[in-house]
């Protein structure tokens, strides 16, 4: 029966918004790794951080690699448990691994089991020939039947002048204004309007002498009374710097 393996790797990516040699300080005091793991971590190629059957210890790796900028992920494998080695680390690297949840181990193997391997296709290839060097490669061709269209029922006549088509008639010439055109430079005027001067009847009214107002007195606007208040109760009250009176 194969075991579920969480493994925890490291590409030597960082995140979206941090910067390389922070998260190269941040990871090297985080796993407690020298110069040399850190240029390990961060060659390209993929390393493992973590392997465990437990999901949440993983995750729990996997998030503390990113909350300090490393693009860490978790890949699940499938392993039987005669495949799984004991660890080989030092005692030193065991007691670093198990103060900071972190540890290197060596690539081995597959990180995800390879697919079964598919058979090639068994290709009837009797039909084909490979061309000599210099041959045209063109497509030929194929020889086709022809076709036989039945033409009894057209004819083709001599040509008398006619046109095939009626033409269309000719339209109306259009009128052109009458105008001419000045020589450039002369001073244009401005063409106006002959038109009669119109006389407009008169005979109802009539003009009278000044007589008084032109408005009659209904229509004058009627004065506005003056409104004088009584002030008499009214007394003035003395404000001192403080607001007391």
């Amino acid at each position: 029966m194969s075991i579920p393996t969480f493994v925890v790797v490291f590409s030597g990516n960082v995140l979206d918004g941090f910067d390389l040699i922070q998260v190269k300080e941040a990871m090297a005091g985080l796993i407690r790794a020298d110069e040399e793991k850190m240029t390990t971590l961060f060659s390209g190629k993929t390393i493992v951080m973590k392997r465990s059957t437990n999901k949440d210890e993983a995750y729990k790796v996997m998030s503390a690699l990113k909350a300090v900028g490393a693009d860490a992920r978790i890949r699940l494998i499938q392993e039987k448990p005669e495949d799984i080695e004991p660890t080989t680390d030092s005692p030193n690297d065991q007691t670093e691994a198990s103060d900071s949840q972190l540890s290197l181990s060596a690539n081995v193997g597959f990180l995800v089991a390879p697919s079964d391997q598919v058979p090639a296709p068994a290709l009837d290839l009797s039909g084909l020939a490979i061309a000599a060097i210099g041959d045209d490669l063109a497509t030929q061709s194929s020889n086709l039947d022809p076709v036989n269209i039945d033409t009894s029922a057209l004819s083709v006549k001599e040509n008398d002048g006619s046109p095939l088509i009626e033409p269309s008639a000719k339209p109306p010439p259009l009128a052109s204004p009458d105008f001419i055109l000045d020589e450039p430079g002369a001073l244009l005027d401005s063409a106006t309007r002959d038109s009669a001067a119109v006389s407009p009847d008169t005979s109802s009214l009539s003009m009278r002498e000044m007589q008084g107002n032109l408005v009659e007195d209904n229509e004058n606007p009627k004065p506005q009374t003056r409104v004088t208040p009584n002030t008499s109760h009214l007394r003035t009250v003395e404000i001192t710097d403080n607001g007391n009176s």
